[in-house]
C-alpha cells in the first residue's frame, strides 16, 4: 500500500534537502519542498511528479503561514507524516569579528525558523502522530574555530530537538 500523506522538507533547493525530497518522493510520499526561489521551484517540480514546491523562507512568518495553508489544502484531509527542518545558512568567521547582525541571521534561520515551522505544522503532525526531523551537524557537538556562529546555532538545534522529543513523546510524535 502506498503512503497517501505528505512530508514537508524545508531548504529543499539544494544539498541534503533536495536529496531527501527526491528520496522521499521515490518512496511514494507526497513531498512539499520548501524553496525560496521560483527557479528552484521549477527545477524541483520537473524533478519528480510527487514533489510539490512550496514557497517558504523560514525567516518570514507570512510565508510559513502561506505554506501551512497550501500544504493543508493539498493534503485535503490526508495526514502530514513528517516535517524535515533542513533550511539553514552558514557563515565562516571568527566570533571576534562576526557582525552581530550576521549572528542574528544565523540564529533566525537555523534555530528560530526551525521552531517557527515546527510550531505552525504541529497540529497537522499531531493528527497523524507524525515525526519531526531537524537537520543538525557535528558542529552542534564539536565546535571548531572560524565557524563559531554556525556551531552555536547547531548546538541550539540539538537542545531544541531534545526538548521537543520529550515534550511531544506523549502525543506520539517522534523527534
Amino acid at each position: 500500500m502506498k503512503p497517501t500523506g505528505g512530508i514537508l522538507v524545508t531548504g529543499a533547493s539544494t544539498g541534503i534537502g533536495r536529496a531527501s525530497a527526491l528520496a522521499l518522493a521515490e518512496r511514494d510520499f507526497r513531498v512539499f519542498a520548501g524553496v525560496r526561489s521560483e527557479a528552484a521551484a521549477a527545477e524541483l517540480d520537473a524533478l519528480h511528479e510527487r514533489i510539490a514546491p512550496v514557497s517558504l523562507d523560514v525567516g518570514r512568518g507570512e510565508q510559513i503561514d502561506a505554506a501551512l495553508a497550501t500544504v493543508r489544502e493539498q493534503l485535503d484531509g490526508r495526514p502530514l507524516w513528517g516535517l524535515m527542518n533542513n533550511a539553514g545558512v552558514f557563515n565562516a568567521a571568527p566570533l571576534e569579528f562576526l557582525p552581530l547582525d550576521e549572528l542574528r541571521r544565523l540564529l533566525e534561520v537555523n534555530v528560530v525558523g526551525a521552531l517557527a515551522v515546527t510550531q505552525a505544522f504541529l497540529p497537522l503532525l499531531r493528527r497523524a502522530r507524525g515525526r519531526v526531523v531537524l537537520t543538525g551537524s557535528v558542529s552542534g557537538i564539536l565546535t571548531t574555530p572560524m565557524v563559531g556562529g554556525y556551531c552555536l546555532t547547531k548546538a541550539a538545534l540539538e537542545s531544541m530537538a531534545d526538548a521537543l522529543r520529550q515534550e511531544l513523546r506523549g502525543f506520539g510524535i517522534g523527534v
